[in-house]
């Protein structure tokens, strides 16, 4: 390969600079990508300041000379870059990159290194315009998912959190209640899918009603990465394409090939996530909990990984099963509400005339619920062990027997079971056939 002089370079012009290096790039590579126009906030690599970082990273990578880099870079820059970055903002960068690495602080392999992005210091008046230019914040579910904002979903395997997904998706897509109490607009959807599979998903959307989805979309465990700038970028394009307003993840371990225990890294992944954001996408993200859970004291510290991706969070979820097919479904963390705005809700799942309803309830329905399932349970095992007593219902029920006595008393009223007494009035019992 032949070796050219910085005299050389800076002779070339736009043109034959082009020609280089389209002979040197084969394919959609990042240094292909590099030879592409990036205005301010544009390009491949959403900006020109960016666009310089990684070029100068390939640069370096290579182990090209400080004096070869400023040459190759200037006719970059004046080519590629609309309008022109500073001369000195190249140079300053270069000196610098060069700097650190000649010291061992970068590495010679990789590209990129920190953005050396203009910095804007803004008074009141420079605030209120950037803000009325950024819009208030808005919300897709008041209080609950906020329109280009970074949410979580988590609990422990098998705790509901794939039932709430579905039903958000559905409702979303047909302009309805979430959780049937929490209205939502008709936006499109796109669910990145690399835990359930197709099957199941749709076994589980149909459950809850859905024949049709006009603004779904789905990827069904295509192995995409979020640290991956090509994914990202492919996925909010995708986005934009079809309108689509709110992006479900299932799940957070199953996007990203980064360490989530270590802090930098999953800061580094929230830069990939604010792609979405910056566009007023809405991410929701299921994530799993920490095995045996947390003594903290902080909700949110119940999520497993460092506590850098619930501090990136606007808002978080837990949800956690409790007994007689109900859950609870809690505010965690709530960047953007007052603490008495947050959610806490009892989500009831069950099946009625073969439509899966995922439901909250109330505290009087929540005791309905209850107390018909102590019901149903006490004549089950009556009917399986006739003539059973009261201390042995106790037993195996595992209820209160506060509880257990009134549920009897409420099933002998209603002639449901039948009493004999015993030994010191000792109560069995069996069923009367009166159901």
């Amino acid at each position: 390969m032949r070796i050219f002089t910085p005299e050389e370079i800076r002779s070339w012009s736009p043109a034959v600079m082009a020609e280089v290096t389209a002979t040197i790039a084969q394919g959609s590579h990042v240094w292909d990508q590099c030879f592409t126009i990036h205005s301010e906030g544009g390009g491949h690599f959403s900006g020109r300041n960016n666009a310089l970082v990684v070029f100068l990273g390939l640069l370096r990578a290579k182990r090209f000379t400080i004096d070869t880099a400023v040459g190759i870079t200037e006719i970059w820059n004046a080519t590629y870059c609309s309008p022109p970055l500073p001369a000195e903002v190249v140079r300053d960068s270069i000196g610098r990159f060069w700097s650190s690495w000649a010291q061992g602080t970068l590495s010679d392999d990789l590209p990129g290194g920190k953005t050396l992005s203009p910095r804007t210091r803004l008074d009141w008046a420079g605030m209120s315009e950037k803000r009325d230019k950024v819009g208030k914040q808005s919300w897709l579910i008041p209080n609950v998912l906020a329109k280009g904002g970074l949410h979580y979903l988590s609990a422990p395997p098998g705790h509901g959190k794939t039932w709430l997904i579905c039903d958000l998706i559905r409702a979303a897509c047909q302009g309805d209640r979430w959780l049937h109490e929490y209205d939502i607009p008709q936006t499109g959807v796109l669910y990145i899918d690399e835990e359930m599979g197709v099957s199941k998903v749709m076994h589980r959307l149909e459950l809850l009603g859905m024949r049709s989805a006009e603004g779904l979309g789905y990827f069904d465990r295509e192995s995409l990465k979020l640290d991956s700038k090509i994914d990202v970028d492919f996925l909010v394009n995708d986005c934009e394409t079809h309108g689509v307003g709110l992006v479900v993840i299932d799940s957070l371990v199953r996007v990203h090939d980064l360490d989530e225990n270590n802090a930098s890294e999953m800061r580094k992944l929230f830069k990939h996530f604010s792609r979405f954001l910056d566009a007023g996408i809405t991410l929701l993200i299921a994530h799993h909990n920490r095995k045996g859970g947390t003594e903290s004291m902080v909700k949110h510290e119940g999520m497993r990984g460092s506590a850098e991706i619930a501090a990136a969070a606007d808002m978080a979820y837990a949800c956690e099963k409790q007994a007689n097919g109900l859950y609870s479904l809690s505010c965690t963390k709530g960047r953007l509400i007052a603490d008495e705005d947050s959610l806490s809700a009892t989500v009831e799942i069950r099946d009625v005339d073969g439509v899966t309803m995922v439901r909250t309830l109330d505290a009087s329905s929540r005791s309905q619920v209850i107390t018909a399932d102590i019901r149903a349970k006490v004549i089950q095992i009556i009917g399986e062990n006739p003539g059973i007593s009261q201390p042995d219902l106790f037993k195996i029920t595992g209820v209160r027997q506060s509880t257990l006595r009134d549920t009897l008393a409420s099933l002998e009223t209603g002639s449901v079971v039948t009493v004999t007494k015993g030994l010191k009035n000792a109560k069995s019992y069996t069923l009367s056939g009166l159901l």
